[in-house]
């Protein structure tokens, strides 16, 4: 990306992100007793919607510029749009999930399951274990779809194309409503909640508003300051639901979050150019290792409270340094020593 188009804004929304899912899960498995905490785990699990919106409105952006500027020549280039993104993310997928199984088929025999090779795992009854993979196959499976069925819809009538747009937006609305009582009966975390057509509208919003940003940029600049005025409140009102605690309205909460999220990421799309500040330097930082940070981060804390259980540690606040610092060492060492490059050599690849 180049500098002139840097927007730091997407980047500190991005280890918000980050931030509260480590709260969720940390605080979640904390192996200490402690107060007043548990009350808040359920409202920041909707942190990983925050990811979803986000992610869909960047990839929505360079997709609604490349088609606009017709360089989907065939469906082949569509196809290679999708395998780019989902190329640079499975290396680093594959590392986490071996390390992943590795201690369960230690300690419990747990067989090799062959669908997490094909981010299938989401569609299981149960995900046995790596449980937060869930999110990049979502993810991955969206970004190699959806920008195949938009290139195939940009070609249709209009009318025809706006319907199937629509279509798309209400389905999982739909099935939620159609199946809520056995979505939240489930006992465990897999198809119910985790399914990609259950659990794409937080990225299909993103990638939808990215539209209206692309084609109707200065219309939205002018209405900058409703969409943060809208997002305030669907914020404050899903606030309210949650604290309720209401399942009937609970499971749209993650919608609703998640249009919130992407208003105010619109309300603020402009792009800055970032001072050469330590702020902005710890900012990029923490921005690149970001991916890294959430996939080696609940691994850590199972090294933590197992370290914990033998009596290493005994302190609180020595739990929380050790943790934190194992956290961003590891990310970095990953980042540098697989991530990075792997990048460069897909971007060779690809170029």
């Amino acid at each position: 990306m180049k500098n002139s188009d840097y927007n730091i804004r997407f980047d500190i929304l991005r280890i918000l992100g980050i931030f509260l899912i480590i709260f969720y899960h940390f605080f979640g498995m904390w192996p200490f007793q402690i107060k007043y905490i548990n009350q808040f785990l359920g409202f920041t699990s909707y942190a990983v919607d925050l990811f979803f919106a986000l992610s869909g409105w960047l990839i929505g952006i360079q997709f609604w510029k490349t088609l606009h500027e017709n360089r989907f020549t065939s469906n082949k280039d569509v196809l290679l749009f999708g395998l780019k993104r989902v190329a640079r993310i499975y290396p680093l997928y594959l590392l986490f999930h071996f390390l992943s199984w590795l201690p369960v088929f230690w300690i419990r025999g747990e067989s090799f399951d062959w669908s997490y090779l094909f981010l299938l795992q989401n569609y299981r009854w149960r995900i046995p274990y790596f449980q937060m993979s869930w999110f990049l196959c979502v993810m991955l499976q969206f970004y190699m779809v959806l920008p195949l069925v938009l290139f195939y819809l940009s070609r249709s009538h209009r009318l025809i194309k706006w319907g199937c747009y629509l279509f798309i937006t209400i389905l999982p609305l739909l099935l939620r409503c159609l199946f809520i009582d056995t979505i939240v009966k489930s006992p465990v975390m897999g198809f119910w909640g985790c399914a990609s057509f259950l659990r794409y509208e937080s990225l299909w919003a993103g990638m939808m508003l990215s539209y209206f940003f692309v084609h109707h940029t200065n219309s939205l600049v002018r209405l900058r300051h409703y969409f943060l005025f809208s997002s305030v409140f669907i914020l404050s009102f899903c606030f309210y639901l949650w604290y309720l605690r209401d399942l009937s309205t609970h499971l749209f909460l993650l919608t609703l979050l998640s249009i919130g999220n992407v208003l105010l990421i619109m309300s603020q799309a402009k792009p800055s150019v970032a001072r050469d500040s330590i702020l902005t330097r710890v900012v990029k930082f923490l921005s690149s290792i970001s991916f890294a940070i959430y996939l080696c981060h609940a691994l850590i804390i199972h090294v933590m409270r197992y370290a914990v259980s033998i009596k290493i540690i005994s302190s609180a606040w020595l739990y929380c340094v050790v943790y934190v610092s194992a956290v961003l060492l590891t990310a970095w060492i990953v980042h540098v020593g697989v991530e990075r490059p792997s990048s460069r050599l897909i971007q060779k690849k690809f170029a």
